[in-house]
């Protein structure tokens, strides 16, 4: 009786290791995969970054091999939801990534022609379905809409430090002097709430009207995460 107990014992420890080796063999494979391997805005995409990362929220610096194209955070609003990922190069690159067709199409046009743009009309176009993201420094605008667009604008002589991608039919750029411009260009933002529907970034809004910040400053549910707080106080010297 005392020799079968011991027997069943063994049995369970070696089928208790038999699955918790699949499991890490599952793992480990898991880790390797990159976004090249799944599509971002699928589901296994999030359960990818939830087990491979943990969240999309978590603090990392950037590294010399990110993109210069890719910026160093980035906003979605689409219906009542808004996401958004700030200073945390795996979430920032992800959410991008999820939503680079629709940045690539808002951003190819042919002829650019940069208006100069009011704070009212900014404002409008932040409380509405957008895109936004800002990059660490003011880059040239034409090799940054020649890279993310595709389009002929080496000729633009000013540099750019955030895009705001709106569905009303206008594309926002905050210069490096930050100063609004914008640019026609109709975008179809139908897909952008099912884009976002059950995401695992975080719950996010505009700093819009409030005071020391610029009106697009992210502020986050959990924590504030002001990148840019109080930056009309400190103009240019807080941006680069």
């Amino acid at each position: 009786m005392k020799q079968k107990t011991i027997n069943i014992v063994k049995n369970i420890a070696l089928v208790l290791l038999t699955l918790l080796m699949a499991a890490l063999t599952v793992l480990i494979w898991f880790r390797s995969l990159s976004w090249e391997d799944i599509p971002v805005d699928s589901r296994i995409g999030q359960l990818y970054m939830r087990v491979a990362y943990g969240s999309a929220s978590v603090f990392a610096l950037r590294t010399e091999e990110t993109p210069a194209a890719y910026p160093i955070e980035i906003a979605v609003r689409a219906g009542d939801q808004m996401v958004g990922v700030q200073n945390d190069e795996t979430g920032v690159d992800a959410l991008y990534e999820q939503f680079r067709e629709d940045i690539e199409q808002a951003l190819s046009i042919k002829t650019i022609i940069l208006e100069e743009g009011s704070e009212g009309a900014f404002l409008d176009a932040l409380s509405g379905d957008c895109i936004y993201f800002r990059y660490p420094n003011a880059l040239p605008a034409g090799l940054l809409l020649q890279w993310l667009g595709g389009n002929e604008a080496a000729s633009l002589d000013f540099s750019i430090s955030a895009f705001l991608i709106s569905s009303d039919g206008k594309v926002w750029v905050r210069d490096g002097q930050n100063e609004l411009r914008y640019y026609a260009k109709t975008v179809d933002s139908t897909r952008w709430q099912e884009k976002i529907k059950d995401s695992v970034f975080q719950k996010c809004s505009f700093a819009l009207q409030k005071q020391d910040l610029f009106p697009e400053t992210l502020l986050f549910e959990t924590r504030r995460q002001a990148y840019s707080a109080i930056a009309r106080l400190f103009n240019d010297e807080w941006w680069t």
